[in-house]
């Protein structure tokens, strides 16, 4: 004795909720592929100079470090560089005092940093005299590589008075 359950909705209702619930359901799987192969095959390639930059390693250019009027950048050239090693790993971010970064005036970097992959901003580097934070200034490009960050430096702002780039 085999019992069957009546709808209470027509056959044509049955197929229209169906039919509804299929669109729904393909058309929320297509999004989903869509999306999902387009973060699954999305590369973004760095640009070059995040292979093809000169490198500072120096702990005299560290913040701490004090020794007024010992360097200067302005033999440096312009170029890309990388902050390593005994440098640290970026350029220092506020407005260190005179005689440190083994310089009379160090060059910091007032700007933001790049947040994405590959992603190149500019900003500002200044170099504090007396009580002005911002005396000489000149623009720069950085770059996000992924793990670390590029610098596009021209010479050091107010060259001529013993400034040098300032790292941490």
């Amino acid at each position: 004795n085999k019992r069957c359950y009546k709808s209470p909705f027509s056959k044509n209702v049955l197929i229209a909720i169906l039919t509804v619930a299929l669109v729904c359901t393909t058309a929320a799987m297509a999004v989903f592929v869509v999306l999902w192969n387009k973060t699954a095959t999305t590369t973004t390639a760095l640009p070059s100079q995040c292979s093809s930059y000169l490198a500072i390693n120096d702990a005299t250019t560290v913040y701490s470090y004090y020794c007024s009027g010992c360097y200067t950048d302005c033999a440096k050239s312009v170029a890309w560089y990388r902050v390593v090693g005994s440098s640290g790993t970026q350029l220092y971010d506020r407005a260190p005092n005179q005689g440190y970064c083994g310089t009379n005036y160090a060059a910091y970097y007032m700007g933001t940093s790049p947040t994405y992959y590959g992603q190149t901003v500019t900003g500002t580097v200044c170099t504090f005299y007396s009580t002005n934070v911002c005396y000489w200034s000149t623009t720069i490009s950085v770059t996000n590589c992924g793990t670390y960050y590029v610098y596009y430096l021209p010479q050091a702002p107010g060259c001529n008075n013993y400034v040098r780039y300032c790292t941490m």
